[in-house]
């Protein structure tokens, strides 16, 4: 019985983070629009281990690039223009 509900509770949290997930895609550097890749790379020329997505955010499309620089990760989201909408540390 305690590993019948082990299991279930796992399942719900692996249920529950896929959904958190489901508007993300993964990216290719050729997939990412221009204007945010040129907006990108002016600002941050120093990045390392760059990963692209494309989500929604506030109900359009926008680009997400994770990296690091000087030891430390970074997020930015940039909309389908190159505008900075969000950055996180």
């Amino acid at each position: 019985m305690k590993n019948q509900l082990l299991m279930t509770a796992a399942l719900a949290a692996s249920v529950m983070l896929g959904e958190a997930n489901a508007g993300e895609k993964e990216l290719t550097k050729h997939q990412v629009p221009k204007a945010v890749l040129e907006a990108f790379e002016k600002a941050y020329p120093n990045a390392k281990g760059v990963e692209f997505e494309k989500e929604m955010f506030e109900g359009k499309a926008a680009y997400e690039v994770e990296y690091k620089e000087d030891g430390k990760e970074y997020e930015v989201m940039y909309n389908a223009e190159g505008s900075l909408v969000q950055k996180e540390e």
